[in-house]
């Protein structure tokens, strides 16, 4: 049976155009942005790679 969050992350994946890079009140933000400019989602730490790896969490 396959998994259900693999499926969904394939999907979003090849869906995926964009990663955009924010920092505000010096807290970084990642998030992932499909063709259509529709975000999907986001990821935050204190350091741009800790927000990388927090939006990577979330995807698997």
């Amino acid at each position: 049976m396959p998994n259900r969050n693999t499926a969904t992350t394939e999907d979003a994946l090849q869906q995926s155009s964009y990663l955009h890079f924010k920092l505000k009140n010096y807290q970084y933000a990642v998030v992932l942005v499909d063709r259509e400019e529709y975000k999907i989602i986001k990821g935050y730490g204190n350091t741009i790679i800790e927000a990388v790896n927090d939006l990577h969490s979330i995807l698997f």
